[in-house]
């Protein structure tokens, strides 16, 4: 079986990269991960259990690149920029063996990887797992910084999963919209303080690159949930866009994670009624300082919710880039808020109040319980989703 395209994947803060050369009929054959720091004692890596489509896949391991994890977001940044230049040379070399070994050329936010790949002629597929509006982000920030949205002078900033930002300027200044780029103001607009300012342009330009000479975006979304940034996409980019979302509804059984999943908390989480315990995740990219924890921990224990809370390994580091997402979740899509101000357990407590008791959060639940509705309809025979599906596959077998 002859691999015919490329799809590449990024995500923020993850800690690996995986390579998927797909083979004739559009099945993945052969993966090649990369790995740009190793975990230390207090992070292991424990290898999650494969499914079967899974295990009869071929895994080449590049070189790892030694070293800790990064402290500050422009430790962060910096090392993103670096893992291209790092995994180049090894991934050209073991690219080249792999088209050798099938005894001809292949048909078909790392940007050297995608280069590498179509200078030996294998086509390439971006996978994105953030939004559409995010990526949005991503094209428009040349433009953002040229009519000086950006950088937001005067700003340090302090960020976690809600969305908490340290404000120097005054707020009439920082609630400007943008014109350019709605329903955004300038302080949702993705920034990292003044002093980082310089490597968020060349981090985000390196990703545009990556999909531009690619041969198509992959997006996990959908379009009843983003149509609107899904056309500025196809319309500002040269590639075809896929919105092939929800994955997680098309894909349930997968297990992807690069950690052991604890699943001892279910047992207790079902001795409760529907929507009585707050769940607490910050992702995988926010990062916070040991202050803003303690503070979230009282918060959340003050309001007496029961509660369960995902404290991933490396969530306490310091500080971490306002990604601009709360815009969306509290204006556009209606199913959050934002918890403004600096992060203390009053505003926690309160806001945990207001989103469990309050009638305000009762109408966030529904809307929430509405767009899931949407999503398993869109992941259903016939809908939306399976059809880009259908167009991504044709697409990849004309490569």
């Amino acid at each position: 079986m002859v691999p015919s395209a490329c799809c590449l994947g990024f995500g923020w803060g993850t800690e690996a990269q995986d390579v998927v050369l797909q083979g004739q009929g559009g099945k993945p054959d052969l993966i090649l991960s990369y790995h740009h720091y190793r975990p230390g004692p207090h992070q292991p890596h424990v290898p999650s259990r494969r499914s079967p489509s899974q295990a009869r896949l071929r895994h080449h391991r590049l070189p790892s690149q030694a070293g800790p994890p990064p402290v500050t977001i422009e430790d962060s940044f910096a090392q993103i920029i670096s893992v291209g230049d790092a995994c180049e040379a090894a991934f050209r070399d073991r690219l080249a063996a792999v088209l050798q070994e099938y005894s001809r050329d292949a048909d078909a936010h790392l940007l050297e990887i995608f280069q590498v790949a179509t200078s030996l002629s294998v086509p390439t597929l971006a996978l994105r797992t953030g939004s559409a509006a995010c990526f949005a982000c991503f094209l428009a920030y040349p433009m953002l910084c040229e009519k000086g949205y950006l950088p937001v002078k005067g700003t340090s900033c302090c960020c976690c999963a809600v969305q908490h930002v340290l404000l120097l300027l005054a707020d009439s200044q920082l609630d400007l919209p943008v014109a350019e780029l709605p329903p955004y103001r300038v302080r949702d607009l993705m920034h990292i303080g003044e002093p980082g300012h310089h490597l968020m342009p060349e981090l985000l330009a390196r990703a545009v690159a990556a999909v531009n000479i690619s041969s198509g975006l992959i997006l996990d979304t959908f379009d009843a949930l983003e149509r609107r940034e899904l056309d500025r996409l196809r319309r500002d980019l040269a590639v075809p866009v896929f919105d092939i979302g929800p994955l997680h509804k098309l894909s349930p059984d997968g297990d992807s994670s690069l950690l052991r999943q604890d699943r001892s908390c279910l047992e207790w989480l079902d001795a409760f009624p529907p929507e009585s315990v707050l769940y607490v995740s910050f992702g995988s990219v926010a990062w916070m300082s040991p202050r803003h924890l303690v503070e979230t921990a009282w918060g959340i224990a003050d309001s007496g919710v029961p509660f369960l809370w995902v404290v991933r390994p490396g969530l306490v580091r310091g500080c971490a880039p306002e990604m601009g997402d709360t815009r969306y979740v509290e204006h556009v899509w209606r199913v959050g808020f934002e918890v403004g101000g600096d992060l203390e357990r009053g505003s926690v407590e309160a806001a945990i109040r207001r989103l469990m008791t309050g009638e305000d959060g009762a109408e966030m639940r529904a809307r929430a319980g509405e767009q899931k509705k949407a999503a398993a309809e869109y992941a259903g025979k016939a809908c939306s989703s399976r059809m880009a599906i259908d167009k991504l596959v044709t697409h990849i077998m004309s490569l």
